[in-house]
């Protein structure tokens, strides 16, 4: 086992080695492209959530609280 940990590295490590060291113009373009891919996920499983037909609040007619429903 004590082989294998030497060769762990920190995600950033890895970001550095194969993108490049924060503040690069390398660096940079590869983060604006990872946050654009995040906010695409968000969204995408926000509309599997909406598609799910899971209320997003309580009916009116209902006195559960949202915790209640969710929980």
């Amino acid at each position: 086992m004590e082989t294998s940990e030497k060769n762990l590295k920190s995600l950033d490590q890895f970001i550095d080695e194969n993108v490049g060291a924060k503040g690069t113009e390398k660096r940079k373009t590869f983060e604006s492209e990872y946050d654009a891919f995040k906010l695409g996920i968000l969204i995408q499983q926000a509309r599997e959530f909406e598609k799910s037909n899971v209320p997003i609040v309580a009916p009116k007619n209902s006195k559960q609280t949202f915790s209640k429903i969710y929980t």
